[in-house]
């Protein structure tokens, strides 16, 4: 049985990213197996992979040309035919081709046809050519240059075709260019009558229209205006004739601003070739010779001659009273104003046996579109979706029927709305809406020369005698919404039961609306805890409505509502006043709360509002609350939806000293680009992924990636919807930094979270669980000391036994066997110690046994100790002079040791970690600096508490510069951190110049 026949392999070779993509749609769709190279190099390396019949490349690329491109491919399979993308416009440029081995070219701009045909051509002469190999080719003088021509017959012949093939194509053109120019010539002729007629028939326009008007030439000198400008402008037409646009009167803006001469409706109209109106997407007034200034919406339109050259350009001025009902893109009414119409026209339907309908079009799954293009070119779509609809419902070329459109609208969002009168019958109604669907769904939309797959929904609601226009609207627009959602591109019809749901809707905006004012909206808190300690760090405020009938709402049952209703930034403010006042009583009532940071989530759309920093201080100041206390949520989605202007306000929220969350990470499209360009500092998982962490591997992958994601970033990471003891177990082993859920407590009134705080021991020994000086026989950190020990002590023990057995069976090799093992008792000894010396700092008996020493002799000497530990990191020393103390070098070379391996955690492999010892004044300080993030001030205060981690990027207790610092004031000194300068970490033990007194054993200060 013989298979079907293998598609030929063609390697296509093009830099451009644009071409590459098209090359490769049209080889594929022509049946060839193609392989895209975006560089010379990169095409030899596939070519040495794996063999293909036919190599196609552009000739201009950087690096490796397609000349040397050729050239080096015939060296490596002197078979393989390669035709080369060029111009072909100079004759050298065909023997350049020859001399590199080409086998053909292809002129660029190509039709795909004419390329296909060309590739299988050669490849059908492949044969041909290999037959009729020539050991040498002819010497080619050109330009007085000479050129050595290698191609075979078969080549030469290809090329010529191809070459005559393309001069016929060229002198096709010039033909039909010269029959074009023939033509236009006649029109030209033509149409300057047709261009005078039209001139006086605008002069008659301008008498009888009701505007001021004005007809400028297309350099725009005025050649005539309207009696209406003339007695605007208090000026005879004689005065007007042949001034300039500018000249006329002058235009500003709200601000008083006044526009410049090419900002004019007239001047853009003219430069553009299209209608043009200004003033429909902000206040802009004419100012008179009076002083005056009224406020207008001016137009202008261009006119053209038969060939399409500008003759003319009109323009008209009309006298408005605000333009805030406007959308600035469409410039149709925005919905308030469309909703007045509406109600206008049904008292009009009132009087009548008239039906009255509304119609909303939804852009389905608009959303997505908008992300895609970015909002300059979504706002182009939705413009030119106006302007269809627009057509659509004008009485030239609507259906001839007795309905009107009473009034289009733009909604935002994607979303249109048109209002239809004089309606004779509920099917008349269907009809139209049908149509409208139809004209809507025509022809692609085209943006920037893109075209666009989208879809459009209608919605359809029957105006009732007992709805008013807000609700005959309503119905419309969830109709619309209904449909889209269920897959779009359809006829939706809103029933009884729609009309019921958007009266539930208009009565619950009212009610929400009440409760602002009656204070019916509470905030709870739910506490975040640390994964690894146990212990509160946090809370999240929460809004609910205590409704007065239907209990206690959560956010998911009318936050919606309050966005479609305009209250969401009032609701929004009054969660963050109350939570900054709560938080900074709890600060200053509850036990450890000192450290507690409050997080406030904010609706991406508060991101617009320019005032919105100087907003967040005031609530801030009004509270009395520490900015860096703050944490300010914003969803995934929202920072995709709104990257650039969220990017700015998050800088500005950050220069306040407020902390940023990205919520419900995962759940969005944020590129890693993004989240490194944001001043982020954590990353919330949303709860839909924990929940099923611990029986879907999916879920556990993205919440392990999320984790990692947060340690590459240097950020903490926070897991929402915490339900079990499993759940918590595996963030603990995934290294997530923060958690929050009902395994500790739902979201509660703050006096509740206040007793549930205290009830479990955090009001006696907040600091216990926070890493702090407790007992030690406190219960959590007992624990965490035992789960340390088993893991600690494990990994030692497990290389002890796995040598031992290898040493048993060695044949020669005892020596290295027993360092191994040796090297490795010293560190389980070594971690026994500290454990032990963990517990003699808690109780202040540290024992120390004093000597004289140089410090900078004892740095050089455990610098050297870590060398083999610290092959991944160059460790320098800096000394200058003696440094000599009173000291236990033991105990002094165990906090050096353990300042060195954590800087050592905290950096990037290769980076370097810097050892400095001298005197500063009377005091000997050695200080060890590193590369790493740096600690983040929040976390400062806990850096020498016991068992204090400083997130959870490495492993550890957090026990290391805890024992730093106990071993520092065990000799009278003490340890600090700072910012190293250019990045990084540094951390300092200072000594007493001075000789310490004996005894032999100095108490710990605690």
């Amino acid at each position: 049985m013989t298979g079907a026949p293998m598609a030929e392999r063609i390697l296509a070779v093009e830099d451009s990213p644009t071409q590459g993509v098209l090359l490769v749609v049209h080889l594929e769709e022509a049946g060839f197996d193609v392989t895209l190279a975006t560089s010379g190099e990169e095409a030899l390396g596939c070519l040495e992979a794996r063999p293909f019949d036919l190599v196609l490349s552009d000739v201009v690329m950087p690096g490796i040309d397609g000349y040397e491109l050729c050239r080096q491919l015939k060296e490596i399979d002197r078979d393989v035919p390669v035709v080369l993308l060029t111009s072909l416009t100079d004759p050298i440029e065909i023997v350049r081709a020859l001399e590199a081995g080409a086998d053909n070219f292809l002129r660029k701009p190509y039709e795909p046809d004419q390329l296909v045909a060309r590739l299988r051509t050669m490849l059908r002469h492949r044969e041909l050519r290999v037959g009729g190999r020539a050991n040498h080719g002819p010497e080619v003088l050109l330009r007085d240059k000479r050129f050595l021509v290698t191609a075979e017959r078969q080549q030469i012949l290809d090329l010529l075709v191809s070459s005559f093939e393309d001069l016929v194509d060229s002198n096709r053109q010039l033909r039909d260019r010269e029959e074009a120019l023939t033509a236009v010539e006649a029109r030209l002729r033509e149409q300057l009558a047709v261009t005078e007629r039209e001139r006086r028939r605008l002069g008659a326009v301008l008498g009888a229209a009701p505007h001021p008007m004005v007809i400028a030439d297309a350099l725009g000198a005025v050649t005539d205006v309207s009696d209406q400008l003339c007695a605007l402008l208090g000026r005879p037409r004689d005065e007007l004739i042949g001034t300039g646009i500018a000249d006329l009167v002058s235009f500003v803006d709200a601000s008083g601003r006044q526009l410049g001469p090419d900002e004019v409706a007239m001047d853009l109209a003219a430069r553009s070739g299209q209608p043009c109106e200004l003033g429909g997407s902000f206040d802009l007034f004419v100012e008179l010779p009076s002083g005056q200034r009224l406020s207008v919406i001016t137009s202008a339109a261009p006119v053209h001659d038969g060939s399409g050259d500008l003759v003319a350009v009109v323009g008209s001025l009309y006298e408005i009273g605000g333009l805030a009902a406007h959308d600035s893109v469409t410039k149709m009414p925005k919905q308030t104003l469309f909703a007045d119409r509406v109600a206008r026209a049904l008292v009009d339907a009132a009087s009548s046996s008239d039906v009255l309908a509304v119609t909303s079009i939804v852009v389905d799954r608009f959303a997505q579109l908008e992300r895609r293009l970015g909002d300059l070119r979504a706002e182009r779509l939705v413009a030119a979706l106006a302007d269809r609809l627009r057509r659509i419902v004008s009485p030239e070329d609507g259906p001839r029927w007795s309905a009107r459109a009473e009034a289009t609208s733009y909604f935002g969002d994607g979303v249109f709305a048109v209002a239809w009168s004089g309606l004779e019958d509920e099917l008349e109604v269907v009809r139209h809406a049908q149509w409208l669907h139809a004209g809507l769904s025509g022809p692609p939309m085209t943006v920037d020369g893109e075209v666009l797959a989208m879809s459009v929904t209608v919605g359809l609601a029957v105006a009732t005698p007992e709805q008013g226009a807000v609700d005959v609207v309503a119905s419309a627009v969830v109709a619309g919404h209904d449909g889209s959602a269920e897959g779009g591109a359809r006829l939706q019809i809103a029933d009884d039961a729609i009309n019921a749901r958007a009266t539930v809707f208009r009565r619950r905006t009212e009610e929400l609306s009440r409760a602002l004012d009656r204070r019916e909206l509470v905030v709870h808190y739910q506490p975040e805890i640390d994964v690894h300690s146990g212990a509160p760090v946090g809370i999240e405020a929460l809004v609910r409505w205590q409704h007065p009938t239907e209990g206690l709402l959560t956010p998911a049952e009318f936050l919606h509502v309050a966005a479609d209703a305009g209250l969401l930034d009032d609701i929004a403010w009054y969660v963050l006043d109350e939570a900054c006042l709560r938080a900074a009583s709890l600060r200053a009532t509850l036990p450890g709360g000192d450290r507690l940071v409050i997080s406030v989530n904010v609706d991406a759309s508060q991101l617009g509002d320019p005032h919105f920093v100087d907003r967040v201080a005031a609530s801030l100041r009004a509270a009395g609350l520490d900015p860096s206390a703050l944490v300010l949520e914003i969803t995934e989605g929202g920072v995709v939806d709104h990257a650039d202007l969220a990017a700015q306000r998050l800088q500005d929220l950050k220069a306040l000293g407020v902390r940023i969350a990205i919520d419900d990470f995962g759940t969005g499209y944020a590129s890693l680009q993004q989240l490194r360009s944001l001043p982020v500092d954590l990353l919330k998982i949303d709860r839909s992924f924990v929940d099923g962490m611990t029986t879907e591997a999916d879920d556990a992958a993205i919440v392990a990636a999320t984790v990692r994601l947060g340690r590459a970033l240097g950020l903490e990471t926070v897991a929402e919807g915490v339900e079990s003891e499993d759940h918590l177990v595996q963030l603990r082993v995934l290294g997530c930094d923060l958690a929050q859920g009902f395994y500790w407590s739902p979201a509660v009134p703050a006096d509740e979270l206040e007793r549930w705080w205290r009830a479990r021991g955090w009001a006696q020994a907040p600091i216990d669980l926070r890493g702090g000086d407790a007992p030690d026989d406190a219960s959590a950190p007992l624990d965490e000391v035992i789960a340390y020990l088993v893991h600690e002590l494990r990994t030692p023990l497990t290389v002890l036994t796995g040598y031992a057995g290898l040493l048993e069976d060695a044949e020669g090799n005892g020596p290295e066997y027993v360092e191994a093992i040796l090297r490795n008792v010293a560190d389980l000894d070594r971690r026994l110690t500290t454990l032990a010396d963990l517990r003699r700092a808690g109780h202040g008996a540290l024992s120390l046994e004093l000597t004289d020493l140089d410090a900078a002799d004892l740095a050089r000497t455990v610098v050297e100790d870590l060398r083999p530990q610290l092959a991944a990191h160059p460790v320098g020393l800096v000394a200058t002079g003696q440094a000599r103390c009173r000291a236990d070098p033991s105990r002094l070379g165990q906090a050096l040791m353990n300042l060195i391996l954590n800087a050592a955690k905290f950096s990037e492999p290769d980076a370097p970690i810097e050892v400095e010892v001298g005197v500063s004044g009377d005091s000997v300080e050695i200080a060890v600096r590193d590369r790493g993030p740096g600690v983040p001030p929040h976390r400062r205060p806990e850096l020498f508490r016991r068992f204090a981690r400083l997130g959870s990027r490495h492993t550890g207790m957090g026990v290391g510069l805890y024992l730093v610092r106990a071993i520092a004031r065990a000799h009278g000194g003490d340890a600090r951190y700072e910012d190293a300068p250019g990045g990084g970490a540094r951390f300092t033990v200072a000594l007493p110049v001075r000789e310490l007194s004996e005894p032999s054993v100095a108490p710990a200060s605690r």
